[in-house]
């Protein structure tokens, strides 16, 4: 029997190595092996030097998912049958109560969301196809988070770790499904994180956390830093005006600071430190923390400009 087992990893190696690197195929091989015809690689994820995140599809029942570590620099990937069973167990245990959580959420008029559950991980991540930017949001995280709650305890769960991601309306369907693996919005996901307008986290069976829930409100990392370079230009031009016969660096990255007007959701006040431009300065990129002044701006999420810029006041030079 040993000896079996030793030649289907054999085998599942020579397979794999043939690929030329390609872990699909190889995870795709060793499922076949291991369940014949019964699941498929649907997605890849992550795929960095060393691990990649695997999605899986039954055949026989496409909202059966389930994701699957695949070590990169492995030349088997590390796959093993019994973490395959693993997932696939774990897959019909959140499957029902992402399905259950999904019909509350379209119940209460929310048809354009995805949802996914680890119950291992007392996670539930919910994705809704909107803009995010009016003063629906608002209302609207208050709303799904307290869905959440009422869920979670009628599921005697103890902790309930909610992330809310909100997506363009119009990438519905292209990524996700209804139901997913909540694995898939882990830092591995660049899709999610590209594409995400807005974030918000909490543990909706700690009150503490949930009044907490809408500080954790934040911009998806690509959104922002569009936002982010515009505002900084305009920044650089207003301190060029105000002072015509000197150069200054503006910081885009270190010591600035950022906060989302939440009640609106129309605007994000930026504060830019700054300091003359030296040798130095060119050299490093940086002012190094010794900062001449600040300058902010705010940036309109409706009309996608930057107005209200103005030097702040109360800055001590040199720090």
């Amino acid at each position: 029997m040993r000896f079996f087992s030793f030649l289907a990893m054999a085998i599942l190696f020579v397979l794999t190595a043939c690929t030329g690197g390609s872990d699909s195929p190889a995870a795709q091989k060793a499922l076949d092996q291991w369940f014949p015809n019964q699941y498929k690689i649907v997605g890849k994820h992550g795929g960095d030097w060393y691990n990649s995140l695997l999605e899986v599809e039954a055949k026989n029942d496409p909202k059966l998912r389930f994701t699957l570590d695949w070590v990169n620099k492995e030349a088997n990937g590390e796959l093993q049958k019994a973490d395959v069973e693993k997932a696939i167990e774990a897959a019909k245990v959140n499957r029902p109560l992402a399905e259950s959580m999904l019909a509350i959420l379209k119940k209460n008029a929310l048809e354009a969301v995805s949802v996914g559950v680890n119950r291992r991980e007392n996670q539930v991540e919910i994705v809704i196809y909107e803009d995010p930017f009016s003063q629906i949001f608002s209302a609207q995280l208050v709303q799904i988070s307290k869905l959440v709650q009422d869920w979670a305890k009628s599921n005697n769960w103890l902790s309930c770790f909610f992330t809310l991601r909100v997506i363009e309306a119009s990438e519905r369907g292209k990524y996700y499904p209804e139901i997913f693996d909540a694995r898939l919005l882990g830092g591995r996901n660049d899709w999610a994180t590209n594409k995400s307008l807005v974030t918000a986290q909490a543990n909706v069976l700690d009150e503490n956390s949930m009044l907490l829930l809408p500080s954790t409100v934040s911009l998806g990392l690509e959104r922002e830093k569009t936002f982010r370079q515009k505002a900084h230009a305009q920044v650089v031009d207003f301190l060029s005006a105000q002072f015509p016969d000197a150069l200054h660096h503006v910081e885009l990255q270190s010591m600035v600071t950022s906060s989302l007007e939440l009640e609106n959701m129309n605007e994000i006040r930026y504060s830019f430190p700054y300091c003359p431009l030296s040798e130095e300065t060119k050299v490093s990129g940086s002012c190094q923390g010794r900062f001449a002044g600040r300058v902010s701006a705010y940036y309109n999420l409706k009309s996608n400009t930057v107005d209200n810029i103005g030097m702040e006041s109360g800055i001590v030079p040199g720090f």
